[in-house]
């Protein structure tokens, strides 16, 4: 049966948006699957804007999430207020300083880091509903933001290359991408198994 698996896309670029290489590994690994890959974006503004040829914010810029976004995508962008979170069997959240500066609040602030309504709304219904969600590097950070985690699990700068951690019982799942120094190759390879991990606990509860 083929799926729908969500790419939650925050921006386009390392620095301040979704990190481009994890997110090309996560649509070639559905589309590989045999699945259908659907990239999704809130919309919301970019906290700001990074050169990504000196790391320096450009003051007084502004940009929307979905129009650097759908520099990442082929094809339609969907925004999570026009989709109903039941026609997802999965969702995918890539890493890249956007998860956590466009996708959080408060990130790095004494208080714990809020995710936007309509985001955490979103992921939850997908959830609750059977649908399983893995993390990719700062992906993780949203992921604890909407699911306490479990003491005894890894966080990503814990894990190996290509190693994935996940929990089958709360379909969810999580990889090191970027975040761990290592060949595209490697990296290409941990995206795989995140992906085939995600479809396989998304199976297991919608037969």
């Amino acid at each position: 049966m083929k799926r729908r698996v969500g790419v939650l896309l925050a921006g386009c670029g390392a620095l301040d948006g979704t990190d481009p290489f994890e997110t090309v590994f996560v649509f070639e690994a559905i589309e590989d699957l045999g699945h259908e890959a659907v990239p999704v974006v809130a919309d919301l503004t970019q906290m700001h804007v990074v050169d990504h040829t000196s790391g320096d914010e450009l003051m007084g810029q502004s940009r929307r999430l979905a129009q650097e976004s759908a520099r990442l995508a082929i094809g339609k962008v969907y925004f999570l207020k026009d989709l109903a979170p039941t026609l997802l069997d999965a969702l995918v959240i890539p890493g890249g300083q956007g998860a956590v500066k466009n996708l959080l609040s408060n990130f790095g602030a004494p208080e714990p880091p809020r995710v936007p309504p309509e985001v955490g709304d979103f992921i939850r219904s997908l959830h609750a509903g059977g649908g399983a969600v893995g993390a990719l590097s700062l992906g993780e950070f949203v992921l604890n933001a909407l699911f306490e985690p479990d003491p005894e699990r890894p966080g990503c700068l814990e894990l190996e290359s290509g190693a994935v951690w996940s929990d089958p019982d709360r379909r969810l799942a999580l990889a090191p991408g970027h975040l761990i120094p290592s060949s595209l190759a490697d990296l290409r390879r941990g995206v795989r198994a995140l992906v085939a991990l995600l479809l396989q606990m998304a199976e297991a509860a919608r037969p």
